[in-house]
């Protein structure tokens, strides 16, 4: 297998998880992570659940919205534009690397503020938000009930609450060998991923908590091009740091991994890759 450019001297694969987006400022590959998620909200799949998102949280000029886990801001700016300028949007993230990225692209928006936070400890008062907003980030967390729980302190009575995320389990990879590709997959949901189901939990989870007119919302993010020489990710995490996983836990041999991806760079090389993954929405009305 061969592995991505530019691996920092030393690199142990092992110590990297899906909850690396968990510790951005402490990764060597920074500035891949905030390129990727620029990649990834071109998606028509990301488009689509952001314009719903929208729609759903029903804002209003003037309203207040918060966004937790804002990466490099560019859902903030979306919901700047709904609340106008005589609204506010506080964007939180636990990435300095992230928050200083999502400062300087909103430099035009005076209502919009971006910091370091904890999304199991947000530092803003009861009811402070007309609307609250997290996409992609429960599934990094060590408890995400209590980010919701959090998210749910801190909007107000009436108020809307949309938390977009992954289902890992529904990834698909086009791959003749099926019974390799299934372990890996299954590897990636259940040990890689320390929430691999959030996507399907998520209305639950909403229920759970009170919540009321829950409504659902999934698309199908579909990756047909993948150049492997440049881009470290095809769908999902990164291969060259969960294959050497999944051979220390015996998931698979190094020998299968290696011809695995050997036949996944070809298929590439081929214009014959084609992989998906599900994205669940879920929208909801904090009760009186």
């Amino acid at each position: 297998m061969r592995p991505f450019p530019d691996l920092p001297e030393g690199f142990d694969p092992a110590s990297v998880t899906s909850g690396a987006f968990g510790h951005v400022d402490n990764s060597p590959f920074s500035a891949q992570m905030i390129a990727g998620m620029d990649r990834l909200s071109e998606a028509q799949a990301v488009v689509e659940l952001r314009r719903w998102s929208i729609d759903s949280l029903s804002l209003h000029a003037g309203q207040r919205a918060l966004e937790v886990g804002c990466g490099p801001g560019a859902m903030s700016l979306a919901l700047a534009e709904a609340v106008g300028p005589t609204g506010s949007v506080n964007g939180i993230d636990n990435s300095g690397l992230m928050v200083e990225e999502a400062r300087q692209r909103s430099a035009d928006y005076a209502q919009v503020q971006f910091d370091t936070g904890d999304a199991q400890e947000l530092r803003f008062g009861d009811g402070e938000f007309d609307a609250c907003y997290s996409e992609r980030v429960f599934q990094h967390l060590d408890a995400p009930e209590l980010a919701l729980k959090e998210m749910l302190r801190v909007l107000r009575p009436g108020g809307r609450v949309v938390v977009v995320d992954t289902d890992w389990e529904t990834v698909t990879i086009d791959h003749p060998d099926a019974a390799t590709t299934r372990k890996i997959l299954n590897f990636v949901t259940d040990d890689f991923s320390p929430n691999g189901w959030i996507g399907r939990r998520l209305p639950g989870l909403f229920r759970d908590n009170g919540l009321r007119d829950v409504s659902v919302m999934a698309r199908s993010l579909l990756v047909s091009e993948w150049d492997p020489a440049t881009e470290p990710a095809a769908i999902g995490p990164p291969f060259f740091v969960v294959l050497p996983q999944a051979q220390e836990r015996g998931v698979v041999t190094k020998h299968e991994a290696d011809r695995w991806y050997a036949e996944l760079e070809k298929l590439a090389r081929e214009d014959r890759f084609f992989a998906s993954l599900t994205m669940f929405g879920v929208c909801a009305t904090k009760s009186p």
